[in-house]
């Protein structure tokens, strides 16, 4: 199956969902489980959680509870196939000929994204934060650089069980917002380190504590 072709399957998946779910008013309120979709704003917001707080190496700011929370940053209780009908409801499109393979040498392509964090510090003010710097860079000894995100869409692969059915990517290992480079993620960094496996940490000195309540905001952007 092509990747037009696939993403019209997957058009036609997201057709099942009803259109209450996608598009919501300015407050926010949807069906979309631990999603909020603000189409006047241009955003989404996510229900996560902190799933690692210390070290590395870390693949993912977010994935799903069922993904590879060992390795991920944040982890949500949300459906990979709604988190990119939000998305999607937000006028994205997904990337072209970007990412191909785990660690690909290759730029993502897609819309382009930006991601905030919002949570409760233990004093119980508001704490908001870029999504970069939740993740430390062990070549540059910095925070990730703030180059971006794309929206890459993920990618229909064959079922291991059943090559003649298709599966949707992210579904497969919860895969939503890749650090680095993952042809599943529905998400995918432009930082010149995406490639490389122990490229990243957590950034302990600004990441909350374990289980930690952390509202994940994706924002469209003019950004190129």
């Amino acid at each position: 199956m092509t990747r037009s072709g696939a993403y019209r399957r997957l058009s036609w998946l997201l057709a099942l969902i009803p259109l209450s779910t996608c598009c919501c008013t300015s407050g926010g309120e949807n069906t979309l489980r631990n999603i909020k979709v603000f189409l006047k704003e241009q955003r989404i917001e996510v229900n996560a959680q902190v799933a690692v707080e210390s070290g590395g190496p870390i693949e993912y700011l977010l994935c799903t509870t069922t993904g590879k929370t060992y390795e991920s940053v944040l982890k949500a209780d949300c459906d990979p196939i709604q988190f990119h009908a939000a998305l999607l409801s937000l006028g994205l499109e997904p990337g072209k000929d970007g990412v191909k393979v785990h660690r690909d040498t290759t730029q993502p392509t897609g819309s382009p994204v930006d991601i905030q964090l919002r949570w409760r510090g233990p004093d119980g003010k508001v704490v908001t934060a870029r999504s970069e710097d939740f993740l430390f860079c062990t070549i540059t000894k910095t925070t990730m650089q703030h180059e971006g995100w794309v929206f890459t869409g993920s990618r229909f692969e064959k079922d291991f069980y059943d090559p003649k059915k298709q599966v949707f990517g992210a579904n497969i290992e919860g895969s939503l917002i890749a650090v680095i480079h993952d042809p599943w993620a529905i998400i995918d960094n432009r930082d010149p380190h995406g490639h490389i496996y122990t490229a990243y940490t957590v950034n302990e000195k600004v990441v909350p504590k374990l289980d930690t309540p952390v509202t994940v905001i994706i924002s469209r952007t003019t950004r190129k």
